[in-house]
């Protein structure tokens, strides 16, 4: 890859300055290979996305049954909490 040189020349009074300087390097290859038409993916990433799909499908039906214990647990402690609040109720003294 050729270095880009920039030249900057500046006119003063006394006479003219011209600078020059190394532009560093614009763009890397970090990989070198054969380029597929648009927007498809090689099959190892097609791989990672169907993991990645996978994982959350099984992430999503653990957060719904989780929710589901929960509200069970809900409803068990607040139909406890009735009961034991009518039975207290019903011991106390009626003035």
């Amino acid at each position: 890859m050729a270095e880009r040189l920039t030249c900057l020349t500046v006119h003063l009074p006394c006479g003219s300055l011209e600078l020059r300087h190394v532009a560093g390097q614009r763009a890397k290859v970090i990989a070198a290979g054969q380029q597929g038409p648009a927007g498809r993916l090689t099959p190892e990433a097609m791989a990672q996305v169907e993991q990645a799909i996978t994982a959350a499908e099984t992430a999503t039906a653990q957060a719904q049954t989780a929710v589901a214990s929960v509200n069970a647990l809900v409803d068990d402690l607040t139909s406890s909490f009735t009961f034991y609040g009518g039975a207290i109720a019903a011991q106390e003294p009626m003035s």
